[in-house]
């Protein structure tokens, strides 16, 4: 099978570009036979030092990993084994300085999807014009929602906290615990596409307000950072954008080499990392990404935990 894809990448109103993306090799027949093809998101952390450096090297180390996989593992193992790898390197860095990546992998392999994520990084299920988030994102407001939902909090109080947004899990924290996956295949149909954006784009248009799927992939890369850069939002965070589908549903796409920096409407060569770096850019005003400190990460059912004093071998993962 042939994969279709796109993307779109965008500097914002920052210094720098932070985000990092890749994708394997599509035209790669003996390893798509068993491992499909796989797309990868990271979104350094501003909040931290160097989040440009963390982004990059876990999108490298996570396809590398990824393409280590034999015919006989399943690819939810691969997928856990390439984030272990991935969490790994990110500590190494952050033993030279603070620093943190989102990150989120989705692998189309026939009429499966298999994904993985750490962050509030997105990956969108597109089933005609109905947009259907898959991965829940790694945030303190979940923790303050179900604690109003529990009682023990006001609505007024849970809203008004300054750490609302900051994340609970992301890649170089020290006690990494939670992590969401599948285990078993979701079915997914020829006319199916998966969209992965990092935080400057559904922060700047509301995921309701996303324009209608239409073109190839690459088309609708382009009319989303359009529309995001068209609302022209304050301190705009870089905007990744990542689209794929079964090539069978339109024609296939050739990649080309892109440069690092360039705008969106380019394509990317094959796990070519587009990055450099600045924060990221919330609904109200410009805080900056970064992992709460109020209270130790609750692990909402469903969620993988690690033990990163000794990174577990991926046998000890759980299924949800």
């Amino acid at each position: 099978m042939k994969y279709a894809f796109g993307n779109a990448q965008d500097i914002g109103q920052r210094e720098a570009q932070q985000d990092a993306f890749g994708f394997s090799d599509p035209e790669n027949p003996a390893f798509c036979v068993h491992g499909g093809f796989l797309a990868v998101l990271a979104d350094g952390m501003g909040g931290l030092e160097r989040g440009e450096l963390a982004s990059r090297a876990a999108v490298k180390v996570f396809i590398d990993t990824y393409l280590t996989k034999s015919a006989e593992e399943e690819i939810p193992q691969a997928l856990a084994r390439a984030l272990i790898a991935a969490q790994q390197r990110v500590l190494e860095l952050a033993a030279q300085a603070q620093l943190g990546t989102t990150l989120v992998a989705a692998v189309l392999h026939e009429a499966s999807l298999y994904w993985i994520s750490v962050g509030d990084s997105a990956l969108y299920h597109v089933r005609g014009n109905e947009l259907t988030q898959i991965n829940r994102p790694h945030v303190y407001s979940l923790d303050l929602d179900a604690r109003v939902l529990a009682g023990e909090l006001s609505l007024e109080v849970a809203l008004a906290d300054p750490q609302r947004e900051s994340l609970t899990s992301y890649l170089g924290m020290a006690n990494l615990q939670l992590v969401d996956r599948n285990l078993r295949p979701m079915p997914i149909k020829e006319t199916d596409g998966l969209l992965l954006a990092s935080d400057g784009l559904f922060k700047t248009i509301a995921p309701a307000n996303f324009h209608q799927r239409n073109g190839d992939p690459q088309d609708y890369c382009e009319q989303l950072m359009q529309a995001a850069l068209a609302a022209c939002a304050p301190g705009q965070d870089n905007i990744t954008i990542l689209m794929l589908e079964p090539a069978h549903v339109r024609e296939f796409i050739e990649p080309v080499i892109i440069a690092p920096q360039r705008k969106w409407g380019q394509w990317a060569a094959v796990v070519v990392l587009l990055l450099s770096g600045v924060a990221a850019a919330y609904w109200a005003g410009e805080r900056e990404k970064k992992p709460v400190t109020v209270s130790a990460p609750s692990t909402a059912p469903g969620k993988e935990r690690f033990d990163n004093s000794k990174l577990p071998p991926v046998n000890e993962l759980r299924e949800p």
